[in-house]
């Protein structure tokens, strides 16, 4: 497992260094925030397109995060927000996201929770968060329908370049979804408390 890890950390450095001298550090197909994985089953037509499995493109994922969150870095800093992807594939909007706070704060301000029922993406998506060092919930699991059509999830915590993980059985994503809402919740009435 940890050798496992090991490699994919070595090849996703490998692929940022790649794909930053081929489209440039700034643009959202690669680089630090780009989706090696959503790139790969892109490229190899692994997507069931006839079950309607379709990444977002780059550059609609990065327009999507630019036209939802703030340019005003005194917001953006001042509060944690919980975002969701309902479908979240391999997590480009995650990305997408996390490059914007990066770039207008210097730090991932949110805790990102993802969703999808397909598990390859699923892992995919998780491996992102991990690599990345996003804090997030990735749930494998259906969102239109209960909790209970969860299966699993895996939870990332920020360490530094890469994120600690850890895996939340069925029976206790509602628990770890409520805490999430329970620190932002605090943090705020903290904020607002603090103002008056």
């Amino acid at each position: 497992m940890v050798q496992s890890t090991l490699a994919k950390a070595l090849i996703h450095e490998h692929y940022v260094e790649t794909q930053t001298q081929l489209w440039g550090a700034q643009d959202s197909m690669g680089g630090e925030w780009g989706d090696m994985f959503g790139d790969w089953l892109s490229s190899t037509n692994q997507l069931n397109s006839k079950a309607g499995q379709f990444l977002t493109p780059p550059n609609i994922a990065h327009f999507i995060a630019k036209m939802c969150l703030s340019d005003n870095k005194e917001e953006l800093e001042r509060k944690i927000v919980l975002i969701s992807d309902p479908a979240s594939g391999t997590g480009r909007f995650m990305l997408d996201v996390a490059e914007h706070y990066s770039e207008t704060i210097g730090k991932l301000n949110f805790i990102f929770v993802n969703i999808d029922i397909e598990f390859r993406v699923y892992v995919y998506c998780t491996m992102n968060a991990i690599l990345k060092g996003i804090p997030a919930i990735n749930i494998w699991g259906n969102s239109l329908g209960l909790e209970t059509d969860y299966n699993e999830a895996v939870v990332t915590i920020p360490i530094g370049t890469v994120a600690m993980w850890r895996v939340v059985k069925k029976e206790q994503i509602p628990e770890v979804l409520a805490r999430a809402q329970y620190l932002v919740n605090a943090q705020e009435t903290q904020a607002k408390s603090e103002s008056t």
